[in-house]
């Protein structure tokens, strides 16, 4: 693996909404990110390409996430580069921003040149570094539920949906609908496994489900070898 000549990780970071020495009294306003092993990071290679198709098939299938059920996917891109390979959503920056007018920046050094210039505000969903074996995300750890109904179930139920040829987000809908009317949450707990059972702690107290995700991160299903990303 080459690398670039050099990067400023502060900046690069700081260009990716992504570092983790902002709030040094209060941890955990600070960014999702985890360092892996070499043994991780090829796994985490796999489930964040994974992860990206996901997304781009929930996109398809007209799976949205977030707390409404309106959040799509249209605008997210992926950057694979000698420095970092991540999954990014742009929707934030206006469309007629002139830096973006022949497409989304396709490396670490094109999105750092677009923050130089104040024209940034692109959400990393996740992004590896490669040299640093860093993982993260821009979502603060006390807020990962977010991550989770914003991003990762609805690229989750994208797969879902693509292997098993039922291309409709029926499913989903009657999941999230399910999790709002019924209150399930006082079940979850750091062990469990039901979709279900989380959905409904992300609606019903999201407060105990983002304490409960700061002891089992969600970055967890990209360096797990287990995980349904790593396929």
């Amino acid at each position: 693996m080459q690398w670039s000549t050099f990067i400023d990780w502060k900046l690069a970071r700081s260009a990716m909404l992504t570092r983790s020495d902002l709030f040094p009294e209060v941890s955990k306003e600070n960014c999702m990110n985890i360092i892996l092993t070499p043994e991780q990071v090829e796994i985490a290679t796999r489930c964040i390409d994974a992860f990206y198709l996901g997304l781009k098939w929930a996109d398809k299938f007209g799976i949205c996430g977030g707390y409404a059920g309106n959040r799509n996917f249209h605008r997210v891109f992926r950057i694979d580069d000698n420095d970092i390979l991540g999954v990014f959503d742009n929707r934030n920056l206006a469309l007629e921003t002139s830096e973006l007018r022949d497409g989304n920046p396709c490396s670490l050094h094109e999105l750092i040149n677009l923050y130089k210039k104040r024209q940034c505000n692109i959400k990393t969903l996740v992004v590896l570094e490669k040299e640093n074996y860093r993982l993260a995300s821009s979502e603060s750890q006390g807020r990962q539920s977010k991550f989770l109904i914003d991003a990762l179930y609805p690229a989750l139920e994208g797969i879902r949906a693509k292997y098993s040829r039922n291309y409709d987000c029926h499913r989903w809908r009657k999941l999230v609908s399910a999790a709002v009317r019924q209150d399930d949450y006082r079940q979850l707990s750091i062990d469990s496994t039901s979709l279900e059972c989380w959905l409904s702690g992300i609606y019903h107290n999201p407060e105990k489900t983002n304490e409960l995700l700061l002891e089992k991160s969600p970055l967890r299903y990209f360096y797990k070898l287990k995980s349904p990303l790593n396929h």
